[in-house]
């Protein structure tokens, strides 16, 4: 690919492809001229990017919609529109142009992806074209379509969990509790066969809490990811203690494991960015980035990083759709 446009070729085999080789060469400022260093970078390597996609694990992050129900402090949805439909149409396309480059993973996002009419279409247009189609939602509108959405093929499913119906559901004195409607998701989920992960909010003075929620709900056998909130420059791991978080994952996974619960507890990491488009970044220092998606915003927009909005672009009618989504998967495999 150069900055017009590149067709993945087949990797060499027996090449290393592993995708580090920013810090030897000179940093980039334009979008162009980063492209066309990547791609060097990439053919020098003996690789291509849907062998990196493969390998990174890169996957599509599509949103649906920009609005949504609630308000949640931890919402990692930087920079996307608050407003903004995606058509069905719009949909359909990206997802072939997609596949085409190499994603074998859809999840559907927002905004909140319920709000959405026609939801459970967009996931049956996915699963045409991939198996693992997934939705990230806040879960209030999830029961009375979870059945649609499982019969139409979902593979995955990450909810992302408040605090406060947790402690309503506690017995008092900031304890948490499982809602009634928790355990009908995980009982219709372990139905279906639909992965089901809970992302977890983690507060600093709710560690104990948190740590006895995640041993009630064992009898459920579903994954979580727990974490803080988005890093606020260089300074969360002194104003978070993670390291005890850590703690609390590795003690609930090692007796989940005694009691042989294949389902495992995540601690989502903050890791300094070490791509050649992040060393052009004046917030480099504070960003402590986690993404391994390239996101298609509601308004058309090609988002390949998370933090920084200059390497956003918009989809452009007039261009080929397959060059443009490439060039932002590259973009979105360099971290």
């Amino acid at each position: 690919m150069n900055a017009q446009g590149f067709r993945s070729s087949t990797s060499a085999q027996g090449q290393d492809n592993t995708f580090r080789f920013w810090n030897a060469v000179p940093l980039p400022t334009e979008r162009p001229e980063t492209l066309a260093t990547l791609l060097q970078q990439i053919q020098s390597a003996g690789t291509d990017i849907r062998a990196l996609i493969k390998e990174r694990e890169l996957y599509l992050r599509i949103s649906v919609l920009g609005t949504c129900n609630l308000s949640c402090p931890f919402c990692h949805n930087e920079g996307a529109p608050k407003s903004g439909r995606l058509t069905l149409q719009d949909g359909d396309r990206i997802i072939e142009a997609g596949v085409k480059i190499g994603f074998t993973r859809i999840q559907f996002t927002g905004g909140e992806p319920l709000l959405h009419p026609e939801i459970v279409e967009f996931v049956r247009i996915a699963q045409r074209n991939v198996v693992d189609v997934g939705i990230t939602t806040n879960g209030t509108r999830l029961l009375p379509r979870l059945v649609a959405l499982a019969r139409a093929g979902l593979h995955r499913l990450h909810v992302s969990l408040m605090v406060e119906p947790l402690i309503e559901a506690g017995s008092g004195s900031g304890t948490w509790g499982v809602p009634p409607w928790l355990r009908e998701i995980c009982t219709i989920c372990a139905e279906r066969g639909i992965a089901l992960r809970f992302n977890l909010p983690v507060p600093v003075d709710h560690f104990r809490a948190a740590s006895r929620f995640m041993r009630e709900m064992r009898t459920h056998a579903v994954d979580f990811k727990v974490f803080s909130m988005l890093p606020e420059g260089d300074c969360r791991n002194t104003i978070f203690p993670t390291d005890r978080l850590q703690e609390i994952v590795d003690e609930e996974n090692r007796e989940r494991a005694l009691l042989d619960i294949s389902a495992r507890v995540l601690l989502r990491h903050h890791r300094v960015p070490a791509g050649l488009r992040c060393g052009t970044c004046a917030d480099r220092d504070g960003c402590r980035e986690q993404s391994h998606s390239l996101r298609v915003g509601s308004n058309l927009v090609l988002r390949p990083c998370l933090a920084a909005r200059r390497w956003d672009v918009a989809i452009d009618d007039s261009q080929d759709l397959f060059d443009q989504m490439e060039q932002a998967a590259l973009l979105a495999l360099d971290y």
